[in-house]
């Protein structure tokens, strides 16, 4: 939903459904709650970055590989590599389960898998709904949890949800964010934020619609 259409609640109204299907969903298929260790003191966390580990379906490479990317490999530019996509994937990591259950890995911290602004790293969310497809679907990415846990392997998941990107969205006029956040952290506590204003925004119509408002900024 766009928020500047429906407004604050409606979008929370959203939010909270998607909660409630998310959570049927996963009791529909029949899949066992993994819960955390008591303490993580001692267990052996392996961290993946996706796109650096394992390329499992070649076929989706190009699915959120950035324009500029795609032009200097076409033109045999080489130059911008360290920075490139490279192509793994969930599928990828899938692949190397059995692997890495040999080395005793007990947990995975898998860096951001949603949707993203096409960084191989995928730290510049856009759209937290969804996967980045470079990576793989929904559905992939939950039979990769599934098959980890087959193989006593719980996921621990890395996600953004401190900031979002959109490089056609910019500020009205640059914010000088350290009084800005001391300012709101003043009205929060004094019970004012509610009726702040944010800073000024000049909002794409390609950013995340839920979002799409300065009350979250």
């Amino acid at each position: 939903p766009d928020i500047e259409v429906v407004g604050v609640e409606a979008v929370k109204d959203w939010a909270a459904q998607r909660l409630v299907k998310g959570e049927q969903n996963f009791a529909a298929s029949g899949l066992p709650r993994q819960t955390s260790p008591d303490s993580w003191a001692g267990v052996v966390v392996y961290q993946i970055m996706p796109d650096r580990f394992n390329n499992g379906n070649l076929s989706n490479d190009l699915a959120n590989m950035p324009q500029a990317q795609q032009d200097a490999m076409a033109g045999n530019n080489w130059t911008g590599v360290p920075d490139w996509r490279h192509g793994g994937d969930l599928q990828g990591i899938r692949d190397r389960l059995g692997y890495l259950e040999d080395l005793g890995v007990q947990t995975l911290w898998i860096t951001p898998v949603l949707m993203n602004d096409g960084g191989y790293h995928g730290y510049c969310n856009t759209d937290p709904t969804t996967t980045d497809p470079s990576l793989g679907s929904p559905e992939e990415l939950q039979d990769l949890v599934a098959d980890a846990h087959r193989h006593g392997i719980t996921v621990v998941l890395d996600v953004v949800i401190n900031h979002m990107c959109d490089t056609a969205t910019s500020y009205a006029s640059p914010p000088d964010h350290e009084p800005c956040a001391d300012r709101w952290n003043d009205m929060y506590w004094n019970g004012t934020a509610n009726n702040a204003t944010g800073v000024g925004m000049n909002f794409s119509s390609s950013f995340f619609p839920p979002f799409r408002t300065t009350a979250f900024f």
